[in-house]
Formats: C-alpha cells, sequence, structure tokens
C-alpha cells in the first residue's frame, strides 16, 4: 500500500548546525528505507534551502505577510527530488458553510490562516493535503474549516495531514459547533464536515509524546488510512544531543 510521510522539522534551513543536518539526513533516509511503497515525505518549518543527503529541501509555499521569519513546506521524493507542491484554495466560509464566519478576520481563509494549504502529488487517485496550522486557540476551527472545503470540492475524498495544531477531539467538538451554528442558522441538516480521522501521539518528541498534533483527516469516500509514527528519541539520546531536534516526531500515513 503506498505511504507518504509528514514531518514538522522545527525551522529547517541553511543555517541549521551539522548536528541538526546529520540527525535529520538520517532520519529521512531511514523513512524512505522503511516505509513500503512510498511515494513523497512532506515537510513544514522549513526556513531555507539546504542538502539532505543527496536531497535538496527547497523552501516553497510562502504566503507572506512579512519578508522574513517564514516556515515554509518542501517535500522529497522516492528519487530524491523536490516534490511539487501547489497551494489550494480554501473555500470563502459563507460558501462553505451557507453563514457567515463568527470569529475575527471574516470569511476569507487567508485572512484567518497564517499559511496555505498546500497540495502534494495525487495518491493513486486521492488528492492528499499537507497543513501546518495556526499554534492558537483557533486551530481547530481553522482545520475544520479546511476539511469541510476539501470535502466539499473534493466530493468526500481526500487526506489531509500534518502538524494541525490541535488534537482529533478538539476538531471533533468544533465539527459539532459548527453542525449547532448551521442549525441555528435554519439549515436543519448536518454538513458532512469529513469522513475520518486518524491520529497518535507526536508532539514534544525531545521529552515524550504527549500530546496528538500531528494526524490526518479523511474523505467519508476515502479509503481508510493508517498513521504510525517514527519514534526517533533514542537516535537523539545516542547522539547526547537534542537542543535544537524538532518537538515533534514524524508521522508515515499508509493509504489504499
Amino acid at each position: 500500500m503506498p505511504t507518504f510521510a509528514f514531518w514538522n522539522t522545527y525551522r529547517l534551513g541553511s543555517g541549521s548546525d551539522d548536528n541538526k543536518k546529520l540527525l535529520y539526513e538520517g532520519i529521512v533516509a531511514q523513512i524512505i528505507d522503511a516505509a513500503h511503497d512510498f511515494q513523497f515525505m512532506a515537510l513544514c518549518e522549513v526556513t531555507g534551502e539546504l542538502q539532505l543527503g543527496v536531497a535538496t529541501v527547497e523552501k516553497t509555499l510562502v504566503r507572506a505577510t512579512g519578508t522574513k521569519g517564514q516556515l515554509a513546506y518542501s517535500g522529497i521524493n522516492e528519487d530524491m527530488s523536490s516534490s511539487e507542491i501547489e497551494v489550494q484554495d480554501i473555500g470563502n466560509f459563507m460558501d462553505t458553510f451557507g453563514i457567515p464566519s463568527w470569529k475575527k478576520g471574516g470569511n476569507a481563509f487567508t485572512r484567518i490562516s497564517k499559511r496555505p494549504v498546500a497540495r502534494f502529488n495525487d495518491g493513486y487517485g486521492t488528492p492528499i493535503f499537507i497543513y501546518h496550522a495556526n499554534a492558537s486557540a483557533k486551530s481547530s476551527f481553522v482545520v475544520t474549516w479546511v476539511a469541510a472545503s476539501l470535502a466539499q470540492e473534493y466530493n468526500d475524498d481526500f487526506i489531509l495531514a500534518g502538524d494541525l495544531n490541535c488534537e482529533p477531539l478538539a476538531f471533533l467538538n468544533e465539527c459539532q459547533q459548527f453542525d449547532r451554528q448551521m442549525r441555528l442558522a435554519g439549515s436543519g441538516t448536518a454538513f458532512p464536515v469529513f469522513g475520518y480521522f486518524y491520529g497518535t501521539p507526536t508532539h514534544n518528541a525531545k521529552y515524550g509524546a504527549t500530546s496528538t498534533y500531528d494526524w490526518a483527516i479523511t474523505g467519508s469516500n476515502t479509503a481508510p488510512v493508517t498513521v504510525t509514527v517514527m519514534d526517533y528519541t533514542q537516535a537523539i539520546q545516542e547522539m547526547n544531543w537534542n537542543a535544537n531536534a524538532s518537538d515533534h516526531l514524524p508521522i508515515l500515513i499508509t493509504y489504499a
């Protein structure tokens, strides 16, 4: 079954020190070697171009609100080439849900999300998206908006994975809140916000995984997926170094 990977690399770029590059080269190689039918590896929090072994990590998809300090996406294919990534437009809130947004920022996704949603190469016909959500109280709200827009545009057949910066339960609660808002607006029926969600603890990798921030959502017409964690904390301990290691563990998403 095909597999892709996702990893929040914690500010990985040309300014990263040699220890960090060495660790990440090993992790990338291990993921590509271990994953059955590996398709690509998606990265976020990329701050600049660099080489990881023979793979070039390119900083792409920056929607600038300023000129510096942007955290971008990148991708590495099975042949170690750079993945092609496109910005996925997310529908206006009113068009998606039929009611005005009640959050500060209004109905345009680009006014409320710090980063765009990235579309990677299709996985055997299923569109695959990566998102690094806002690290704020709005995260579950924004993730639900993204899932609803993708469900609407892609006929409930998609995979959305990434650092969603909220727990699956918070997402589920937000989905229910969206439903209540629509019922109050007179829709009378529940909106098919999502199909299924899959998660396992990945956050705070330096000190022991404690939170499920990196996970996946699928549409209701998408075949089931499996999310597994690659725990590299032992490698950090063996190197006796963790000062600049990511506080997220990589995840592998396997799908039909």
